[in-house]
């Protein structure tokens, strides 16, 4: 059963509702940009590097760059192993973009559902948000 406030109207609430909604697509506008760009830098790091580690530079997946300097590896085999041990990580920051993006479009997807139903009172709740976010973006210019 929903939750009775004494001071709250129901304009309060669809209100929280669009301000809800604006901070999920933000949320999901930003997992969009990282997923393009690690996927971009996917494409061009496995163009240009080999797609598996070469025996002799095994022992140094999933060194820093600190660790690679700290056992003497050095010049090239030091760079390679830096930028094999980068792609891992891009592919791994690539994964928890992906997986936390869909756990955020779940809850975008609940804030559609809590807003009004009937069309003018939705479009009313988020005219006043962007009205509101407006107001506040040009008061701190």
């Amino acid at each position: 059963m929903p939750r009775q406030f004494l001071t709250r109207t129901k304009a309060d609430e669809h209100d929280a509702v669009a301000e809800a909604l604006a901070g999920r697509e933000n949320e999901l506008a930003s997992y969009d940009a990282n997923v393009v760009s690690y996927t971009q830098q996917l494409v061009v790091m496995d163009a240009t590097l080999p797609p598996e580690w070469p025996a002799e530079l095994v022992r140094l997946q999933g060194k820093s760059n600190e660790q690679i300097f700290a056992i003497g590896t050095r010049g090239d085999d030091a760079i390679l192993a830096s930028q094999l041990n980068h792609r891992e990580r891009v592919r791994m920051l690539l994964f928890t973009e992906t997986a936390e993006r869909a756990k955020s479009e779940t809850a975008y997807e609940h804030c559609l559902h809590c807003l009004p139903v009937d069309p003018v009172e939705k479009q009313v709740a988020l005219d006043r948000y962007i009205a509101k976010e407006a107001a506040r973006r040009a008061k701190s210019l």
